[in-house]
């Protein structure tokens, strides 16, 4: 639920452009599939359903009614093991904010591949939930405990299959991609980490104070050049290097795995606070594709990882640094 104060302020914002992500995820409530990718489905499988949303939409009712844009090529419904995406040409979602005293997500007839259309859609019914219908401005998880309507299901010829929401999470569209794990997992790289101090699923290897590794992550959109690398899970005020690669590697890299490869650049050292930093942040005055000397558009990839200072002696030895995992962006 957001401050109702805010509400008449952000009304009056004009939409983000960019994309945002939609989410909704749940279990089966009850299934009856005689055809296509859903055949096996029960009671009590896991449901989810994601694509990306292009903004800014168009106005049914300004500030309140607004349509979007669907990525077709981004829609993913997985049920249990099986998984099946969109045939739709043009599909689009609806959002409602204080329509009358509605705030909801509402997705009919959204096409798939294999099987019949599938339908979403929620209302809060007290105009709570969101502060505009602009999506970017409402990033978050909201709880179908909040819901007093809510439907989805696929229903046709040979299929009814009817989910029970929990969640649906608005985010934004990350700029890029993590890899390079030091999970034990990652099937993409092969060199394990140094001294079989494996990390959790996503991060780097385990460092002395972070049995989960490091992590790296990005934020911000690539149209506009305002992404952001953010660095976690390091020791607390260490220094860190956030470095920039032209190719792809797998190599031992002190106590982790470097897979920034080719002609690497320093980017910049940064100072942790609390195990954590970013570039650029507010001290900075280029962006990161300026500092990398890529061009917004060009279509070209860039590695990232950050390595840091890691002394504790009987960690590891004799190395005494560490890596996170690895981000990738097509700029």
């Amino acid at each position: 639920m957001r401050p109702s104060s805010l509400a008449l302020v952000l009304l009056s914002l004009p939409a983000t452009a960019g994309t945002a992500v939609f989410e909704v995820v749940g279990t089966v409530a009850s299934a009856s599939v005689n055809n296509g990718p859903f055949v096996g489905t029960t009671v009590g499988m896991p449901a989810r359903l994601t694509y990306h949303v292009t903004t800014p939409g168009t106005d049914v009712n300004p500030g309140h009614v607004t349509t979007f844009s669907i990525v077709a090529s981004s829609v993913v419904l997985t049920i249990g093991p099986n998984s099946t995406g969109s045939t739709a040409a043009t599909p689009t979602v609806t959002m409602r904010n204080q329509d009358f005293t509605v705030d909801g997500v509402f997705q009919s007839g959204l096409a798939l591949t294999g099987t019949s259309p599938v339908g979403f859609s929620f209302s809060d019914c007290n105009g709570a939930s969101f502060t505009s219908t602009d999506p970017l401005a409402n990033v978050g998880t909201y709880s179908s405990a909040n819901w007093c309507v809510y439907d989805w299901v696929i229903q046709g010829p040979g299929i009814f299959l009817e989910m029970l929401p929990a969640t649906f999470t608005i985010s934004e569209l990350p700029p890029g991609a993590p890899f390079c794990f030091g999970d034990g997992l990652d099937t993409t790289h092969t060199t394990p980490c140094p001294c079989a101090n494996t990390g959790s699923a996503g991060h780097g290897c385990a460092n002395s104070v972070n049995a989960a590794g490091a992590l790296l992550t990005a934020s911000g959109e690539l149209a506009t050049d305002t992404v952001v690398l953010e660095g976690s899970g390091m020791p607390a005020t260490v220094a860190c290097i956030y470095l920039q690669g032209d190719a792809l590697a797998d190599t031992t890299f002190g106590d982790g795995v470097r897979c920034a490869g080719g002609t690497l650049l320093r980017l910049r050292t940064k100072v942790n606070s609390g195990g954590a930093s970013a570039f650029p942040d507010s001290t900075d005055t280029v962006t990161l594709s300026q500092r990398g000397g890529v061009v917004v558009g060009s279509g070209v990839t860039r590695q990232y990882q950050t390595y840091y200072r890691n002394s504790a002696g009987l960690f590891c030895p004799p190395e005494t640094f560490n890596v996170t995992n690895g981000y990738a962006i097509v700029w």
